[in-house]
């Protein structure tokens, strides 16, 4: 044998070899497939020839005779609904738009029901021209997947149609609990401020104080039910720290002072006055605390000490601890503090009353506010809980919290309302200030006497053969634009909402406090005088 043949028996023995290893390896690659449960595709792009393994075939349901091998076999069993996605994913990619061709879509199987597969190829081969010649790519069943995806799906519309369902709940009975109240406390506060002997005030006080006690609670699981549901929002917008703390101290006063303790609070001079938050749910955790801490101390003083460490870029950390003298809590007290409906133990429940929720509210909008609450206390020895919120600080503002009530508007408004008695308590309180009403009973009545002199429509909600917000809609789109404010009983924020996008200007809550009215009338009518 001449070297030529020597070298050519070599060669041949090399592809032999290597024939063998490429079997080797088709084998190997074959037990991988089919351990993975895939299934096996090779398309000839130029003839729509297309080879299906075994597995493919079986996915669906057949023996590996009984479909073709054709881009045909596989176009009568794409679910019809997912093919112009599909097309479209594979054309993008055959056009070189995207590196992979992967798609998710569904199958029919052969005895009718749909499988969800996993569908992923490339092109691998191409002609002179650099057209695509030959693609390959795999399947891979995804039914269990996409069942679990669905049944997830569903359970998500179920919680949110649930949620949906609460809040509208809560919205109505928001509107119809408060709505009477509203009258209760409204004909309280005129009485309180009309000439009473001593028993007559006494009496008007304890109707207005359990009235107010009975919307705080009512507030408590509108929040309690908003925080739950994650649709409670948080503001950031410049705030006086120092005037709301003022405030709060002198509505909660008289609560201490009734009980012979002292309330103390002094704001340093070092600390700013001006910071950027929400001054609604600050003063809600503030009130809630001072307010307990009143509550559970029967002699001494409740106090309030403010620190605040000063960080970068008017940045900081402020501290607000309120300390007690009052009955302390044990270990196992401590531990539950913060749990919803708990108060310790049933004698105190008993004795002091409440909901339970007042510093699970307190904790968890801290906590909304990027801040938290800690409390340290012992049995007989008081508490102290600290109240700690970042913050930046802020240049002073303009102050537009009216300062006084004596205001004379000399303005004229249509009072859209009705309830009777919530009509007589709003047009009482709105002649205190100089405000003569044009009374409303439903908005038709509204649309029926906008012709008439007024500088503003107050438009209640729900009312009877036209609500407040179809008759704003209606307002707007002839072209009315006076100040429409809301005056409704509904305090949710998805109310508040619907009333500012059919073309409110602003809302003033029922029951609602002589601050909040003024200073929304101060809002539109800027010309008022003191």
């Amino acid at each position: 044998m001449n070297s030529k043949d020597a070298a050519t028996v070599l060669d041949l023995q090399a592809l032999v070899r290597e024939n063998a290893r490429l079997k080797r390896e088709v084998e190997r690659l074959k037990l991988v497939m089919d351990g993975a449960q895939l299934g096996l595709w090779d398309w000839n792009v130029q003839t729509n020839a297309v080879v299906f393994n075994k597995r493919w075939k079986s996915m669906i349901g057949y023996e590996e005779h009984e479909l073709g091998n054709d881009l045909a076999t596989w176009e009568k069993v794409l679910c019809p609904d997912d093919a112009a996605y599909v097309y479209k994913v594979l054309q993008d990619h055959l056009e070189g738009r995207i590196p992979v061709y992967a798609t998710e879509h569904r199958l029919r199987h052969k005895d009718g029901h749909w499988i969800w597969v996993l569908d992923i190829g490339r092109i691998v081969e191409w002609d002179a021209e650099g057209k695509p010649l030959r693609a390959t790519g795999v399947h891979q069943d995804i039914s269990a997947r996409k069942e679990l995806e669905m049944e997830l799906v569903a359970e998500k519309e179920r919680a949110e149609a649930a949620n949906l369902a609460k809040s509208r709940f809560l919205a109505n009975m928001s509107h119809e609990i408060r709505t009477p109240m509203h009258g209760i406390l409204g004909a309280g506060r005129l009485m309180r401020n009309s000439p009473l002997n001593g028993d007559q005030t006494e009496l008007v006080d304890l109707v207005v104080g359990s009235t107010e006690a009975l919307l705080d609670i009512i507030n408590d699981i509108l929040d309690f039910s908003k925080i739950e549901a994650g649709r409670l929002d948080i503001e950031r917008i410049p705030m006086n720290l120092e005037r709301l703390i003022d405030n709060i101290v002198s509505l909660l006063g008289s609560r201490a002072t009734q009980k012979g303790l002292s309330l103390e609070f002094d704001y340093p001079e070092a600390l700013p006055r001006w910071i950027l938050g929400d001054p609604t749910r600050i003063r809600q955790v503030l009130m809630n605390l001072i307010a307990n801490a009143i509550k559970f101390t029967r002699q001494g003083s409740v106090s309030i000490d403010l620190s605040y460490d000063y960080g970068k870029d008017e940045k900081g950390f402020l501290s607000i601890a309120v300390r007690d003298t009052g009955i302390g809590m044990s270990a196992d007290q401590l531990e539950v503090i913060f749990e919803q409906f708990h108060q310790g133990d049933a004698s105190i429940s008993r004795k002091y009353g409440g909901t339970g929720l007042g510093t699970t509210i307190s904790k968890r909008l801290a906590l909304l506010m990027g801040g938290d609450i800690h409390v340290t206390s012992e049995p007989g020895r008081g508490s102290t809980f600290v109240f700690q919120l970042p913050t930046v600080q802020t240049e002073p503002q303009q102050d537009t919290e009216p300062e006084a009530y004596s205001r004379n508007y000399r303005k004229t408004v249509i009072l859209a309302e009705d309830n009777p008695i919530n009509r007589i308590i709003a047009e009482k309180v709105l002649s205190g200030f100089g405000v003569e009403t044009i009374p409303a009973h439903n908005g038709l009545e509204v649309l029926e006497k906008i012709g008439l002199e007024h500088d503003m429509v107050l438009m209640d909600g729900h009312m009877p053969i036209m609500d407040g917000i179809t008759a704003t809609q209606k307002l707007r789109k002839q072209g009315y634009d006076k100040p429409i404010v809301a005056f409704s009983a509904n305090v949710l924020a998805e109310s508040r909402r619907a009333y500012l996008e059919a073309g409110c200007d602003g809302l003033i809550p029922k029951p609602f406090t002589l601050a909040e009215l003024v200073s929304e009338l101060d809002r539109h009518f800027s010309e008022s005088s003191p």
